[in-house]
């Protein structure tokens, strides 16, 4: 039996096993959970240049088991995909050079937790982490961006009093679909380990922490191949109910491969590399980071800071000759999370969020945002030996949105509704900024979430999302900015849990062919 077609049998035969578990199979104490997601999507002709990802359907489907009990607990996730051709022409689908198409079917997770006492707990298979703010570790799901990575190995938590300590390692698994282009992914198995120790003094009011991470991607084509990081956190209560304070540095050592000293000049140029352009790279970076949060009567108030300069845990390239890698680190953004940045691991900003609630049901909000693409290592040695030659900014961004909360029937139901304008601009000539600067991307995006219980278990569920967009072409010797549309509407139905029944439409102009008007065609939107 091929081994799709065996991965397939095993997993239909577990999933027939689930569906037949008695309930109350558990005994006193323990609770047994068996859920099921499923995704049906359909790509028709989109108008685009790629004739490979269009006339198919999928099937996407998670089901989760899990076990929990005083002492273990473990759970169990299966994940299968499945290609469906809807034009006979467009099967098998044929992927870009370096990537594929695949139907898939494994046991995605298997994790056991074992609480033995005295405040240890010990956790086998895979297993999200997160270190402080998620600026040297973050395995984690992010439901945003459809991405998801847990580390495969083993881990150790202790708690004792005031004391906390967090050991582990193993190898990273990650997502094997792309959520964006539906491309096989296989794991990486990066080699990760690390270590986090947290202190609190009495009453709560300061925690310390420190921590340690240390990487080693699989694969030669990586930025280094191993990463050191070093840092620390600080939360106090500077206020109780008033003035919280969040701080972390982090510090990085790079060691390049010896066969790719320069990997990716573009992203990490190397600032220590030895007299020959062929000598291993050494390179550093450094993070900090800010979170400030106060209330003042209605008014809610928060400021964050970021520098953030050539820091990044990274692992092996998704995708063979492809320059992006996986990253394993999440800095804070300081900004919405569902912006596309340009750069998360060099760039020094912040952003103001004001919230006044006018009344126990009704919120109203608005923020800015702000930031410069720039290395401040690199700022600094442009300026203190006058290097002309070193390009040291890349961009910088501003941000302005706001909105409204309305809350009703218990705070059962809700409506928001929001909106806001981005602009992004680079100097005329490459990173100096002496120069004049040029607009290379503006976004106007409008969006409205509504949430409406319907009585008994029921509650419709309702979410739009439309961005006017656009961008820089060239055309000759001149420069111009393209506009496009962009959205994403969701409409769905809750049942108290039990059951969820969601239908989503989105649309993407961007790469109409030429003579192929989005608005003239409205299938080109899908």
């Amino acid at each position: 039996m091929p081994p799709s077609l065996r991965s397939r049998s095993t997993i239909a035969t577990i999933a027939a096993v689930l569906a037949c578990l008695p309930p109350g199979v558990a005994a006193a104490g323990e609770v047994v959970n068996v859920t099921t997601t499923t995704l049906i999507e359909y790509h028709g002709e989109n108008r685009d240049s790629d004739e490979t990802n269009d006339g198919f359907a999928d099937v996407i489907n998670k089901i989760n088991l899990s076990f929990g009990g005083p002492v273990l607990s473990t759970d169990l996730r299966l994940d299968t995909f499945t290609l469906m051709p809807v034009h006979p022409s467009a099967y098998p689908k044929v992927a870009p050079p370096g990537k594929k198409y695949s139907d898939d079917y494994r046991i995605e997770r298997l994790t056991g937790v074992i609480r033995p006492g005295g405040g240890l707990k010990l956790t086998l298979g895979d297993f999200y982490a997160q270190f402080g703010n998620g600026i040297v570790l973050s395995l984690r799901k992010l439901d945003e961006l459809g991405l998801e990575t847990v580390l495969r190995g083993a881990r150790i938590d202790g708690e004792w009093g005031p004391i906390s300590l967090t050991l582990l390692g193993g190898l990273t698994n990650i997502q094997n679909l792309d959520p964006q282009n539906l491309y096989f992914v296989e794991d990486p198995q990066d080699r990760l380990a690390g270590a986090r120790v947290e202190g609190r003094i009495p009453g709560g009011r300061l925690k310390l922490g420190l921590h340690g991470v240390w990487g080693s991607p699989s694969h030669g084509e990586a930025r280094s191949a191993s990463t050191w990081m070093v840092g620390g956190t600080l939360d106090a209560v500077l206020v109780p109910g008033k003035l919280l304070l969040g701080t972390e540095f982090d510090w990085g050592l790079f060691d390049a491969l010896d066969a790719y000293p320069n990997q990716h000049p573009q992203r990490f140029p190397c600032r220590d590399q030895g007299s020959s352009p062929f000598s291993p790279c050494q390179d550093t970076g450094y993070a900090a980071y800010l979170d400030l949060s106060a209330k003042l009567g209605p008014v809610s108030i928060l400021v964050e800071g970021k520098l953030y300069d050539t820091f990044a845990l990274e692992g092996s390239l998704r995708y063979p000759g492809d320059p992006a890698p996986i990253f394993y680190s999440q800095p804070p953004t300081a900004e919405r999370i569902d912006q596309e940045i340009e750069n998360t691991h060099t760039v020094v900003g912040g952003r103001l969020k004001l919230d006044w609630r006018i009344l126990p049901t009704l919120t109203v909000f608005v923020s800015t945002d702000g930031g410069d693409y720039v290395s401040v290592h690199d700022l600094v040695h442009s300026s203190v030996d006058d290097d002309e030659g070193n390009a040291f900014n890349r961009a910088w961004y501003m941000h302005v949105w706001g909105g409204v909360d309305l809350r009703w029937d218990l705070q059962r139901s809700s409506l928001g509704l929001s909106g806001g304008w981005r602009t992004e601009r680079e100097p005329v000539v490459s990173g100096h900024p002496g120069q004049d600067w040029r607009e290379f991307k503006r976004i106007a995006h409008g969006e409205l979430k509504l949430n409406l219980f319907l009585g008994g278990d029921c509650t419709l569920h309702v979410s739009m999302l439309h961005e006017w967009r656009w961008k820089r072409e060239f055309a000759g010797s001149s420069v111009k900015l393209v506009d496009y549309h962009r959205g994403t509407h969701v409409v769905g139905m809750d049942w108290a849990g039990k059951l969820s029944l969601s239908v989503a439409a989105e649309y993407d102009t961007d790469s109409i062919v030429a003579g192929k008007d989005g608005f003239g065609s409205p299938d080109a939107w899908f």
